[in-house]
């Protein structure tokens, strides 16, 4: 129950069970840094972020803790139980360590969000993928669109009609385990979508996607999200773009994560993502 997918499943689970029979045994308030501390003698490197993200998850399991931002208390009693202890319970993957990083730069968004870089690269969780990527854009940045997948039509659409900004945005996401290179039968996909946008026709498609963008909006742009682009992304956005004159990006994983975060945080706003779009893997500055 403390990790039931995903190649780090193990190390969660050993993760998790310290902290909890931590929290057994101490039997009193502890703060998130003593927490960290307690798990840096078995070799784990944590942040404290981390660490309130792991309570919240026990409290999902129905586990009773009283939390506050700097110390938590467990309010329950659990039978003890045994962990397993050998070498490769203690070494993260390259994407947990990435995931980690993540979570600390994250301040606006539910940390429930960083599940997106798993589903980001396991081909099986595409659906789920889509939809979890259109509740980030939708709930978090207050888009409007919806997603769609399915065959004849784009994966999900997004439009924003404010007074200073109305645009809208076709959508392709794909989850894959060792990156997207975004092959040709994908870019005459998208192709297709954008042409179909433009004319409009019930003959071309008689599902009619497009009605999803209000009569207002004239303006539009294409975008890719993926767990990262492998190739030159910048030459393949180029050719789609060229065709229609419509610009596109594609946007890794991460980069929607922490937008959506600045975005969330008025950090950033739907005008500042458009002008972001340039035909080229989408690039947030650093703050």
């Amino acid at each position: 129950m403390f990790a039931t997918k995903g190649k780090d499943r193990e190390y969660l689970r050993y993760r998790r069970s310290l902290i909890l029979k931590f929290f057994a045994d101490k039997n009193r308030k502890c703060t998130y840094e003593e927490i960290c501390k307690f798990l840096n003698t078995y070799d784990l490197i944590e942040i404290e972020e981390t660490i309130h993200d792991d309570v919240k998850g026990f409290v999902n399991l129905g586990l009773d803790f009283i939390v506050s931002e700097k110390d938590v208390e467990f309010n329950d009693s659990i039978n003890d139980f045994p962990i397993p202890h050998y070498k490769n319970l203690t070494v993260k993957s390259e994407l947990s360590t990435e995931k980690e990083a993540v979570r600390a730069k994250l301040k606006f968004i539910s940390h429930e969000y960083l599940s997106l870089m798993d589903l980001a690269f396991d081909s099986k969780q595409n659906t789920l993928f889509e939809i979890k990527v259109m509740e980030l854009f939708l709930h978090e940045c207050n888009y409007n669109g919806d997603h769609l997948g399915g065959a004849n039509q784009p994966d999900g659409v997004l439009y924003t009609n404010n007074a200073d900004s109305h645009y809208g945005v076709i959508i392709d996401m794909k989850a894959y385990s060792k990156g997207y290179a975004l092959p040709i039968g994908q870019r005459d996909e998208m192709l297709r979508y954008i042409r179909e946008n433009i004319e409009r026709d019930i003959k071309q498609n008689s599902k009619e996607w497009w009605k999803i963008f209000p009569n207002t909006i004239d303006e539009f742009y294409f975008m890719f999200v993926s767990g990262s682009f492998k190739g030159d992304m910048t030459e393949k956005l180029t050719k789609i773009s060229m065709v229609n004159n419509v610009k596109g990006t594609a946007m890794p994983i991460v980069t929607a994560l922490l937008l959506a975060d600045r975005m969330k945080g008025k950090k950033m706003n739907d005008f500042d993502f458009k002008n972001g779009i340039c035909n080229t893997e989408y690039q947030l500055k650093e703050k």
